[in-house]
Order: structure tokens, then C-alpha cells, then sequence
């Protein structure tokens, strides 16, 4: 309790805070369902101690991440001067790369999607993300077919479409030996 009275919640928050700030999330998720944008309210803002981040919604985890992995290793690492393991960590999502570095990286996966986009007579968006995203977006590669089938295989590992098919190869390789 407080010398004025109040019940302190977590967070160091008064109850009553707390009640206002669960108030407007509440109103902030009714009014992104909406496409609103409601104003949070000048009073809680002082009350907020911490934000957080989804690492998830991250850019460099979104779209730079992606873009180095496409990316020859040793061309990324000879333009980022960055240790190899360090790389490898970082597109693999285990490692947070510091802040200069992050940039570096950044720049690095943006003039890669420029450069690749401009081959293939694409032209790049003037944003970095638009250019990240547009570089996802291309069709890489040609899809698997099945070799029994010729259906395409939708799984990264599988060589079959199915089971059958699997089975019916594995058929005839033992009727062949």
C-alpha cells in the first residue's frame, strides 16, 4: 500500500492503473479489429514502465533473416565483415546481431534484393522492406515432381507426393533386382 492509500498491483502499477491500462489494450484491440486507431490516453502513458517487443514481428527476423539466407555465405560474409559462425547463428534465428551490425546486415540483404530484382528486369521499391518483401515474393526454382506421378511434392523432405507413390517405386526397384 501506498502513503496515499492505493493497493500497488505488479509492475509497480496502483490497481487503479492497472484497471485503466487494461482498459484501453481492450480498447486498442476492439479498435484494430476495426482499423481504428484509438489515442492512448496522456495520463497512462506515465504509468507504462516497460514496453514490449514481439521479437517475432521483427524485420530483421521477417525479412532480412530470409533474404541473407538466399544470399552466397561468402560474399555475405566478405561485405559484413562478420565471423562466419556469427552469420550462421544470426540467419538461424539463435543469435541477435548488435545494433551496427543489425544495420550492416540490413544494407547488405537490401542492395542483394535490389541487385537481384534489377536481373530479373523487376523494379525495386524506393522502400528497404517493400524491396525485401518483393524480393520473397519471386518465384525461386522450379517445384519437384514426383518421379512416379509427376505430381508436384509439396513436402521440403519428401522425394514422393504419397505414401502410394512411395510404396510403388520401392515395388518396382524390387521387381528390377
Amino acid at each position: 500500500m501506498t502513503p496515499s492509500g492505493e493497493v500497488r498491483g505488479y509492475a509497480g502499477c496502483s490497481l487503479t492503473a492497472e484497471v485503466r491500462l487494461r482498459r484501453w489494450a481492450t480498447a486498442f484491440s476492439r479498435a484494430v479489429a476495426r482499423d481504428e486507431s484509438p489515442a492512448a490516453p496522456e495520463a497512462d502513458k506515465d504509468e507504462i514502465l516497460n514496453e514490449y517487443e514481439d521479437p517475432a514481428n521483427d524485420p530483421l527476423v521477417l525479412f532480412v533473416g530470409p533474404v541473407l539466407a538466399r544470399m552466397p555465405r561468402g560474399r555475405l560474409h566478405t561485405e559484413s565483415g562478420v565471423h562466419a559462425g556469427t552469420l550462421e547463428r544470426v540467419i538461424a534465428q539463435r543469435q541477435r546481431p548488435h545494433k551496427k551490425t543489425r544495420h550492416r546486415l540490413t544494407q547488405i540483404a537490401v542492395r542483394f534484393a535490389r541487385e537481384t530484382l534489377e536481373s530479373r528486369s523487376i523494379g525495386a521499391p524506393k522502400s528497404d522492406l517493400d524491396t525485401l518483401y518483393s524480393f520473397l515474393d519471386l518465384p525461386w526454382g522450379t517445384p519437384r515432381t514426383c518421379p512416379v506421378c509427376g505430381v508436384a511434392v509439396t513436402k521440403q523432405r519428401a522425394t514422393y507426393c504419397s505414401v502410394r507413390c512411395r510404396k510403388q517405386a520401392s515395388r518396382s526397384r524390387a521387381k528390377v533386382s
